[in-house]
């Protein structure tokens, strides 16, 4: 795979957002045996922006393979900032780069961004695929907001957690660079290959 940067996002960027997140959100839907014929991506445009607006500072990373943008991941707080800890509002990866790294990308300079805060976000119970993603990650099932299996289970990071990839004290990550249809569990055998590396966008704090 072509190399991906991870960046803050930039005016422009909102079609390509859209793009990813709508592919992958078909990908998902149609998965359960659901048939949706197309998203009009202007009204989704508009309906992020609607949401956005209630969130409590608001922060978009995209993930880019050249030039193109192919996932993105948003956090911030709830409305008015309740809460102490910050949410993962939104993580969504084109289908077309599932099992690439990309969302272990994402998911690790985002919480590097977040060292020191509690971080914590929202599932579907029976999402099995990203519920294990979350859980490699540091991440611990808290609450069930609602009953049955498609119920929303609400997953919270403590600050200070190690998960599968932590920032290291230089500023450094642990980057999943091979390609599989799921992440390798924690202590996987070092032969596998993953790297370390400076985020190109943010760099090291």
């Amino acid at each position: 795979m072509d190399h991906v940067t991870i960046r803050s996002e930039r005016d422009g960027d909102e079609p390509g957002i859209a793009a990813a997140h709508i592919a992958a959100w078909l990908a998902s839907i149609e998965s359960d045996g659901a048939r949706v014929m197309r998203v009009d991506e202007k009204d989704w445009i508009q309906q992020r922006r609607i949401r956005l607006a209630g969130v409590d500072g608001p922060t978009t990373l995209v993930a880019e393979v050249s030039d193109a943008i192919v996932g993105h991941l948003t956090w911030g707080r709830g409305p008015g900032g309740r809460s102490s800890a910050h949410r993962i509002w939104s993580c969504y990866v084109d289908p077309s780069y599932w099992g690439t790294g990309v969302a272990c990308r994402l998911i690790t300079v985002a919480l590097a961004e977040l060292a020191g805060v509690a971080v914590d976000l929202e599932v579907h119970g029976d999402n099995l695929r990203a519920r294990r993603f979350y859980e490699r990650h540091g991440f611990r099932n808290c609450a069930t907001s609602h009953t049955g299996a498609r119920g929303l289970i609400r997953y919270l990071t403590r600050p200070g957690a190690s998960g599968l990839h932590a920032a290291q004290p230089d500023g450094t990550i642990c980057v999943c660079s091979r390609a599989s249809s799921d992440l390798p569990a924690p202590g996987w055998p070092a032969g596998n290959s993953c790297r370390s590396e400076v985020s190109p966008a943010l760099g090291a704090r």
